[in-house]
């Protein structure tokens, strides 16, 4: 099995990357930072449509794993275009290139407050962030 995932240098991304490659899949990682690492790493930002396409194209991916996020507040139109328009591409590819399991990683920002845990993914979906807004729309 042959597993792509965005995000690969960071911290959820970094771990994740090296399971897989301990539990023997192949693995190739998309970041827009390179890094010393016992995989395959594409340095591409998944705002660039056209790079993004040739590595699924040359890919033949059968999981791909959506980790990469931008999470700083401060710069609100980069988060929403990393956000929602990466994710965008990034579907856009799994679609074009057949690739048949996705799985996409948000986190507790896009689910209303709640003292009822662990909240699951039927959660009622209310941010008050603008990271979880931006994973709302994605």
């Amino acid at each position: 099995m042959k597993i792509l995932v965005t995000g690969s240098n960071g911290f959820i991304g970094n771990h994740l990357m090296k399971k897989l490659v301990k539990g023997g899949f192949l693995v190739e990682g998309i970041s827009r930072s390179k890094s010393a690492t016992d995989y395959k790493t594409h340095c591409v930002d998944i705002r660039d449509f056209l790079p993004l396409k040739k590595i699924f194209r040359n890919g033949d991916f059968n999981v791909a794993i959506h980790l990469a996020g931008e999470t700083s507040e401060l710069d609100i139109i980069t988060m929403f275009m990393s956000n929602v328009l990466g994710t965008l591409h990034f579907l856009e590819c799994c679609r074009i290139y057949n690739v048949k399991k996705i799985i996409f990683v948000s986190g507790h920002n896009v689910y209303a407050p709640t003292s009822r845990l662990p909240i699951s993914e039927n959660s009622k979906l209310e941010s008050s962030t603008s990271y979880g807004t931006t994973k709302i729309l994605a």
